[in-house]
């Protein structure tokens, strides 16, 4: 979450004395009102997060008490759901768990009604820095609840973007046809065409879903080359092609690489270029700190 960082230049905005501004009487009180509404979030965030932990936990113990179970399914079942655990802890990957679809639509419904309770105080916020002409501040207040909020937002639909740290661009197929290579693009609000959803597969692995064209993605050629194009195709059954993981990028929170699975090798952007329409390609793992290999599902700073 950015709220801090919100908070703390608009504090700067206030404190400063903007050419273009004239004196100010008062000290500005909408940083008091964003902080307020960012508590009031994140406390609901957080209790909501409390609860979904709780669920699996409970569906865990449930499996771990079930006698009747083959012991290698059971085990399978309990690996399965500490890694749908973790995976929601490090990045609000929601579980898949067919026990847990109840426990996942109440986190849901309480992160909409935070969210519809939050958004529009930051409307406010920005709309009254408008009205008095400070644009600027405008900007930041509606910049930062996107932001804020984008995990979330992706939680509810089920869908997320995908942002490279290199350049900021998100990537998406250049079609929604078989084959289509995944490149760089620039931000389309709320455009379909853009966004993937993570859908658990086995042992931990996921297939990225492209919902527009209802197609995964997917290394051409034999699924292990270096170099090989990011392509999305029809979902394949036990192709190693096709199944990912996110690996966490140390001391770098909501960061991760994408490895495959049929190869150990992670996705990177191309060249390690900056514009539009770079291809995303299959890369060995490069040194630590190499950004051209480094994604989010929330934009960065």
């Amino acid at each position: 979450m950015r709220f801090v960082t919100l908070i703390t230049m608009l504090l700067g905005f206030t404190n400063h004395a903007w050419s273009a501004d004239p004196p100010e009487a008062a000290a500005d009180p909408i940083p008091d009102q964003v902080r307020a509404c960012e508590q009031e979030y994140l406390e609901a965030e957080s209790t909501a997060k409390r609860a979904l932990c709780k669920a699996i936990d409970m569906v865990y113990e449930h499996v771990k008490a079930d006698k009747k179970m083959n012991l290698d399914d059971q085990l399978a079942a309990l690996e399965k759901l500490q890694a749908q655990k973790k995976f929601f802890v490090a990045e609000d990957v929601l579980p898949s768990d067919s026990g847990l679809k109840a426990a996942v639509l109440d986190y849901k419904a309480a992160m909409k009604k935070a969210m519809d309770k939050a958004m529009p105080e930051f409307e406010k916020a920005a709309n009254t820095y408008r009205d008095q002409g400070k644009l600027d501040r405008a900007a930041l207040v509606l910049d930062e609840m996107k932001k804020a909020f984008a995990k979330a937002d992706a939680n509810i639909s089920g869908n997320v973007y995908l942002y490279s740290r290199l350049s900021g661009k998100v990537i998406c197929p250049e079609a929604n046809q078989s084959g289509s290579r995944v490149m760089t693009a620039e931000y389309i609000k709320d455009e379909l065409a853009q966004q993937w959803k993570m859908v658990d597969a086995k042992e931990g692995w996921i297939y990225i879903e492209h919902p527009k064209s209802g197609m995964v993605m997917t290394v051409s050629g034999t699924g292990n080359g270096t170099g090989a194009d990011i392509v999305i195709k029809p979902k394949q059954a036990d192709s190693e092609a096709q199944l990912w993981k996110l690996v966490e990028v140390k001391d770098s929170k909501d960061v991760f690489m994408v490895s495959s699975r049929g190869s150990g090798k992670v996705l990177g952007v191309a060249a390690r270029a900056l514009g539009n329409g770079v291809r995303i390609i299959l890369w060995p793992v490069a040194v630590e700190g190499a950004t051209s290999q480094h994604f989010a599902t929330s934009p960065l700073k």
